[in-house]
């Protein structure tokens, strides 16, 4: 089972309360900017300029680095990571300058994980706990629930599940008894996606429909959107196609009238995963087709490398080995631009599965180095695909109920860097990152 793993507005930059006591006025603009900021352009920025001028003249100057915030949050959001960490760093400085304390402490926290994301936060977990420390000593409830929640995120990234799901225990039962917005559906939202891959459905499916109650008396559209796509997976499983298509038609409107690329493909690519799961191979290609046309129109480069690898992973099963094999050396192309070792890593596994499904005679050494990989590479045919992680055969299983944190698993602390999971993929144990990229580009090119 794969689980949805968008990092848009219910895993990085969440709905946190107006904590600071602004006048009615700026607090309704405030509203506006952080809503645009989800995917209108054109008012994220009119409206946020008025907010800033309005503030400025008047005692609320603190919420001006409240609208940097959310101009990061849009920047984000729409990939363009460069222009996001310059206003959340001029948030920062802001903040600082009108004493808002919970908004520096936000935008530090957003960067920090944009760097965790890229591959450069590599003490972004112990400094996330400090930090979690010190917003309960202040009553920094929003901030809490935050970092628990992209503490749980970084959890999944390294497969210890359980330690994941009891954050996302903590971070429900906290958000409740403190009554914060917003968070509750997000945690329902998380905990259903551990279940449902690990394949506990009927309770995963409850989370979600519980999620999505909570979502509808809030009007959060956005969060409802993926807690619906969600449901799709699961309704596929079930075998319930009708109910996975109505649901999923509204997720597709929602994303096209509001200009959301990544949603939309997330959307495309995840229900073809759900098909490709369930043996519909031919449905599968046809949405993951949809999804590389959207990627490609607006060049998301990063998201396009790991819907090639879906693609050749589909064509794999239907056994149309000439155009998987195309398809990955799309793939090996893209990601060498994006420098993702996750993808390259992923590449690798899939040539090997092309080698052996087509009896391909290639490079006897490329299949010796690759081959038994499953075994020592636990997470082995689990990948990051686009806003997606598909859990291994062998997955760690849970028995958990949201009432309770009796965890079981047999398997903890998979590593799940980039370079690690290459290091445990081919055995390389001390090596540098130089070295196993230039390894690893060595393999490749005697593939080809």
């Amino acid at each position: 089972m794969k689980k949805i793993f968008l990092l848009l507005a219910f895993a990085l930059f969440l709905k946190s309360r107006l904590c600071a006591q602004y006048s009615p006025a700026i607090k309704e603009m405030l509203k506006e900017v952080k809503e645009a900021s989800f995917y209108d352009s054109t008012k994220v920025f009119s409206t946020g300029q008025e907010t800033i001028a309005k503030a400025t003249n008047t005692n609320d100057k603190g919420a001006v680095a409240e609208v940097y915030l959310y101009y990061g949050n849009y920047f984000y959001y729409t990939r363009n990571i460069k222009q996001a960490k310059i206003y959340l760093e001029r948030a920062i400085i802001t903040a600082k300058a009108t004493h808002n304390k919970h908004i520096e402490t936000l935008a530090n926290i957003r960067l920090m994980f944009m760097e965790y994301e890229s591959g450069l936060g590599e003490g972004v977990e112990k400094d996330f706990l400090a930090l979690l420390e010190e917003t309960k000593r202040t009553k920094d409830y929003e901030n809490t629930v935050e970092l628990l929640n992209l503490l749980g995120i970084i959890n999944e990234e390294k497969n210890q599940l359980k330690e994941a799901a009891r954050l996302y225990l903590e971070g429900l039962v906290f958000s409740e008894s403190h009554n914060i917005a917003h968070y509750p559906a997000v945690f329902r939202n998380n905990l259903g996606l551990i279940k449902l891959y690990t394949d506990q459905t009927d309770d995963a499916l409850r989370d979600f429909e519980k999620g999505l109650e909570l979502t509808k008396k809030e009007n959060d559209i956005n969060l409802a959107s993926h807690i619906k796509i969600n449901m799709c997976l699961i309704y596929v499983s079930k075998n319930k196609i009708n109910d996975a298509l109505k649901i999923f038609s509204e997720v597709i409107t929602y994303a096209r009238t509001n200009n959301h690329p990544r949603e939309l493909s997330s959307a495309f690519i995840n229900l073809g995963s759900a098909f490709n799961n369930t043996n519909r191979h031919d449905m599968a290609l046809s949405y993951i087709d949809s999804a590389i046309n959207v990627l490609k129109d607006y060049r998301l480069h990063v998201e396009l490398t790991k819907a090639y690898l879906e693609k050749a992973d589909v064509l794999i099963n239907l056994k149309n080995f000439s155009e998987a094999r195309k398809t990955l050396a799309l793939a090996n192309d893209m990601s060498h631009k994006t420098g993702n070792l996750d993808d390259r890593a992923t590449y690798l596994l899939f040539s090997h599965r092309l080698l052996t499904k087509a009896q391909y005679v290639g490079n006897v050494e490329l299949q010796i180095k690759i081959h038994g990989c499953k075994d020592r590479y636990l997470i082995a045919p689990g990948r990051h695909l686009f806003g997606t992680y598909k859990a291994a055969e062998d997955e760690i299983p849970l028995n958990r109920t949201v009432s309770t944190v009796d965890l079981a698993s047999n398997r903890e602390g998979l590593a799940s860097d980039a370079i690690a999971k290459v290091g445990a993929l081919f055995n390389w144990n001390n090596f540098s990152e130089e070295q196993i990229l230039t390894d690893m580009r060595q393999l490749q090119q005697r593939a080809t």
